[in-house]
């Protein structure tokens, strides 16, 4: 991941950007030091930019990774304090593009003393910085995305603190009408975190391993985790962990000593519990029936599935139309025929850890009837009549007219949309 200046890539195709590591010198630029940009990531309000290559730079001798973690550290953007500048811009308005680096050291400016002398007002997320020579000294045309550091004797390293964005009133003039303006690192580290995405499961079963991967990977980091893990091996960008316990865990990426977290995991150590799963079904419609999870709001077992079936084939399966399902498949319509056999309707739910067993919810038989009241709902009493159709008595079947001539007894249920 590499660091730059929104406007150098503002338009730009990213297959046209290839980052140079490894050199000093443009004329010694191998095929080595190239290395392919697989995306780019601007800052929707300051002017920086992430570039994402296609690969990891290997480190060595002459790459390194600078540390901008601790850029947030009190007192390193301390008016008057040294600061070094470099990149390949212009050493003078009139020289040719320089082939080597160039560096200088500058001195961070007050926002004040900034103003009085330009008229220039400092955001909160930039501050400036000048030489001291009696010719001016700072950033020039080409230096922009380039780093500003500062040597930290604590940590024995230099940190990344700003980003060369823009000189006022171009490069000529002093040190004190023109000085550099830099992006403040401090303003986006939280950003710059916010791109390294940790993936992998959410939920897992103990005992059972599992892989997470950092993307893009840092140039030099470890990884960490919660004490209910266990860390089984490292390849590339991924980790594999072991569960050893239950409950709420985490892994993060140790990068020079700040972490970036990844605090949504849960460790399940059952599967589904069936005495916990309640159901209720009905008739919907001639040989169409409904069912549903009645409790899948209250999920506590990380239910994320749930399975249907029936004993016997000649049903059909599917999620009912009606929204408002919290997990798939947590309501579903049967549809049979006429000739599809009475059989049992089954359930089972599903978490990290696996099925749960089946538990019977009803029978479903095709020999039901159905009808609809309308107005629904009703505002006034409404009487239902239920008789025998005894049309064309004399021609029927004497075993016909035998039970058509019985006082019949009828199961009578009434049902809302989903109950009864």
């Amino acid at each position: 991941m590499i660091l730059t200046a929104k406007h150098c890539i503002n338009g730009v195709n990213v297959s046209n950007v290839q980052v140079i590591a490894g050199t000093t010198c443009i004329s010694s630029i191998s095929a080595s030091n190239i290395y392919n940009v697989s995306q780019i990531i601007p800052h929707t309000s300051y002017d920086v930019a992430l570039l994402i290559l296609s690969s990891n730079i290997s480190f060595g001798s002459t790459r390194t990774a600078i540390n901008y973690l601790n850029s947030t550290t009190s007192g390193l953007y301390t008016v008057g304090n040294t600061v070094t500048a470099s990149g390949w811009g212009w050493a003078s308005v009139s020289a040719p593009d320089p082939d080597c680096l160039n560096a200088v050291n500058l001195t961070i400016l007050s926002n004040q003393d900034v103003y009085n002398s330009t008229g220039y007002t400092v955001q909160s997320h930039e501050f400036a910085a000048s030489g001291s020579s009696t010719i001016r000294q700072g950033i020039c045309l080409g230096d922009s995305g380039g780093p500003l550091s500062v040597w930290s004797n604590t940590l024995n390293t230099n940190i990344l603190i700003g980003v060369s964005v823009a000189v006022i009133y171009g490069c000529t003039g002093t040190n004190a009408s023109s000085p550099s303006i830099f992006e403040r690192v401090s303003s986006i580290v939280s950003w710059i975190n916010s791109n390294f995405a940790i993936t992998g499961p959410s939920e897992v079963c103990s005992g059972t391993s599992f892989t997470c991967s950092v993307s893009p990977a840092p140039t030099s980091y470890s990884w960490n985790k919660s004490s209910n893990l266990t860390l089984v091996s490292t390849s590339g960008n991924s980790a594999t962990f072991s569960p050893n316990g239950s409950g709420s865990a985490w892994v993060s990426i140790v990068v020079n000593g700040t972490e970036i977290n990844r605090n949504d995991l849960t460790i399940r150590s059952v599967v589904p519990n069936t005495a916990n799963i309640t159901t209720n079904y009905g008739l919907e419609s001639s040989y169409t029936y409904y069912a549903q999870v009645t409790n899948s709001f209250s999920n506590t077992e990380g239910i994320d599935e749930y399975e249907w079936n029936t004993v016997y084939s000649g049903w059909t399966i599917e999620e009912h139309p009606v929204g408002g399902g919290y997990h798939p498949m947590d309501r579903i319509r049967v549809t049979g025929t006429a000739s599809s056999p009475t059989t049992a309707l089954r359930v089972r739910a599903h978490n990290a850890c696996g099925w749960s067993n089946w538990i019977q919810v009803g029978t479903l038989t095709p020999s039901a009837y159905y009808s609809a009241v309308y107005p629904n709902p009703s505002t006034g009493l409404i009487n239902i009549n239920i008789e025998v159709n005894r049309e064309n008595f004399a021609a029927k079947t004497d075993a016909t007219r035998a039970t058509l001539s019985k006082t019949p007894t009828f199961d009578l249920r009434i049902y809302n949309t989903f109950s009864k």
